[in-house]
């Protein structure tokens, strides 16, 4: 990330060039600010302003309609004032006396005024938050759907997977969040769906994808004809007399019922999703998947529009030794898939990354505050293949293979004892058998110990007697809290330990349980048979984190799509906490560190909660 300074100089230059209306030079510069660092100052606004100055047209510019209306009445009263003749003099009426009648005051009843109770106003929570990092270095979330103004080319939608909603003004030049989806005037064209494209001779041609090609028909779907071609990804219709079909990263022009095929470009989206052309323009082309890429040429050449668009989910992790150590892990969209998660380390509390290693997958950190492990698979289908435990002792620098298993599906170290590793291997045809294993002192070897099955469950904080579960998708997950308790959960409900695993009960004595859930938080005191919601005085929606102030168990942060939320009285009552946010209000991940401040991972970066 460029110094304030830089940003401060190039600022400092856009203003010199509004102040003179030299608008090209201006957007330049504000284009470099956006690309650094998207929410600097008003340079977002700014830009925004000089795009619309750009299109703004002759008959929607006030400052002309305003002299020109002036000139028009001026004429119009100069045509009309000798046409308009002096009115007549009236002749003289004779005067009559009125005797005055005594006059009576009536004093009007005065309706009673109801009273009205005001509605006490929601305290204000005097917290806010404070950008660390920009989160430029972190991949971008999936886009799902691409859609376009129908009046307007330059007016755009994009909706992600995880991030939210956004929109431009600018054809894709700064993208910023959106409140909601427009409910009408948009565009957009499911690519897995059928395409219908006029011909020349006024007849319709509908194609779709079929099972290794695709299927063209010319009487409206009663025959069809089948083109053989390997994985295909999506077909796009235009308003001209072909579609746009994507297989094999590359993207082909084809028309004449399927029998012409004119290959365009290669274009490398390992998650194809979304694909638009535009109805303003057919040379200009929309593809989106894990990045979005615009074609202004009709699909030969591509630029990627990533300013302003939200990063991909994200768990934050605080290193055992402190020192500002933090990691921060990728989210796979699929947990079952295995698939190979970025992890990024920040030593400096959360104002700087850099990304550590990107092959492997889950995360565990030793007591010892240097030392990680995370799980290497040969084929990461969640069936087949040679998985590993993976041990750095460099914070990522160096790695090396500790131990090789069938199935791992978790891992996790002891945050109090250095060396004391777990993980769950698993049955790879049922996964329910897994058992739980452990490491001593970094051993090489994993043995069999416990008295039960780790089964499929949820990840859990807890100090305690508070235990977070926030959901989890997939394979089980191992969370080690509290001074000597070792939490797992099955079938809904967790299990403590208190000899470090060696047996395992239900935790039903414990006083509070607190469940992250899509529909808000809950709670349980009595060992989960029974649960109550928890959110009373919120809105929250899909709540994807948990996390407590180590000093004061009372106080609770959650992170949902709907923002962060801070509770002070053990989960009764919750307040907003959106402030700081920059429009992108989903919260991926909370943590709380030992000296209770508050960090947060979001679309737009890395956050601590500050005192406004």
């Amino acid at each position: 990330m460029a110094d304030t300074p830089e940003l401060e100089t190039l600022y400092q230059q856009a203003q010199s060039a509004l102040k003179a209306r030299d608008y090209t030079r201006a957007a330049e510069l504000l284009k470099q600010i956006l690309i650094i660092d998207e929410n600097y100052k008003d340079a977002s606004r700014l830009l925004a302003r000089l795009v619309k100055i750009g299109r703004r047209r002759w008959y929607n510019d006030l400052r002309i309609w305003g002299p020109a209306i002036g000139f028009i009445v001026i004429g119009l009263m100069i045509w009309l004032v000798p046409k308009i003749s002096p009115p007549a003099r009236l002749a003289p009426t004779p005067t009559s006396t009125i005797t005055a009648s005594p006059t009576v005051t009536v004093t009007p009843a005065i309706p009673a005024t109801p009273t009205i109770t005001a509605s006490p106003a929601p305290t204000a929570i005097p917290l806010a938050w404070k950008r660390l990092n920009t989160g430029l270095i972190l991949p971008r979330d999936q886009i799902t759907r691409i859609a376009i103004d129908s009046r307007d080319a330059d007016v755009l939608y994009i909706d992600t997977e995880n991030a939210g909603l956004y929109q431009t003004i600018n054809d894709g030049q700064s993208w910023q969040p959106a409140p909601a989806w427009p409910s009408e005037g948009v565009i957009f064209y499911d690519p897995l769906q059928e395409a219908r494209i006029a011909t020349p001779q006024g007849n319709e041609e509908i194609y779709r994808m079929a099972e290794d090609g695709i299927e063209v028909s010319r009487d409206g779907g009663t025959s069809w004809v089948f083109f053989k071609a390997s994985n295909i990804s999506g077909i796009i219709p235009t308003n001209q007399e072909y579609v746009l079909v994507y297989n094999n990263f590359r993207l082909n022009k084809v028309s004449d019922a399927g029998t012409t095929w004119e290959f365009l470009s290669t274009i490398k989206l390992e998650d194809f999703h979304a694909m638009l052309v535009s109805p303003h323009n057919p040379d200009v082309i929309y593809i989106g998947g894990e990045k979005l890429v615009i074609s202004q040429d009709g699909g030969h050449s591509w630029e990627e529009s990533a300013n302003g668009l939200g990063a991909a989910p994200l768990d934050l992790f605080l290193s055992p030794g402190g020192n500002g150590v933090m990691y921060a892990k990728t989210i796979h969209a699929d947990t079952n898939s295995f698939s190979a998660e970025k992890l990024f380390l920040s030593e400096d509390s959360g104002n700087n990354w850099k990304l550590i290693e990107e092959d492997y997958f889950d995360l565990a950190l030793d007591a010892d505050g240097q030392t990680i492990y995370r799980i290497w698979c040969s084929i990461c289908d969640g069936s087949n293949g040679y998985m590993a435990i993976m041990r750095s002792s460099d914070r990522g620098k160096t790695w090396q293979d500790v131990h090789g298993l069938a199935h791992i599906l978790s891992i996790d170290a002891d945050p109090r004892i250095s060396g004391r590793v777990y993980c769950i291997e698993a049955n790879r045809d049922a996964w329910a058998e897994g058992k739980l294993l452990l490491s001593e002192l970094n051993d090489v070897g994993y043995g069999l110990f416990g008295d039960g099955t780790p089964p499929i469950g949820f990840q859990i904080q807890a100090p305690e007697d508070l235990i977070f579960l926030p959901t989890r998708d997939g394979y089980p997950l191992i969370f080690l809290v509290s001074k000597q308790f070792l939490f797992l959960s099955g079938n809904d409900k967790p299990c403590k330990s208190i000899d470090h695993g060696e047996r395992f009960h239900l935790a039903g004595r414990i006083n509070r349980l607190f469940i992250a859930t899509t529909t808000g938080v809950a709670m349980s005191t009595d060992g989960c048979r029974t649960w109550k919601n928890t959110e009373q005085g919120s809105s929250m929606e899909s709540v994807n984190t948990l996390a407590d102030d180590p000093n004061n168990p009372n106080i609770i942060y959650a992170g949902a799509d709907s923002g962060a939320y801070v509770s002070f009285n053990g989960g009764e009552n919750w307040g907003q906490v959106n402030d700081g946010l920059l429009g992108a209000t989903v919260v991926y991940s909370v943590v709380v560190d030992k000296d209770s401040n508050v960090y947060a991972a979001t679309p737009y970066g890395i956050f601590t909660l500050e005192n406004k």
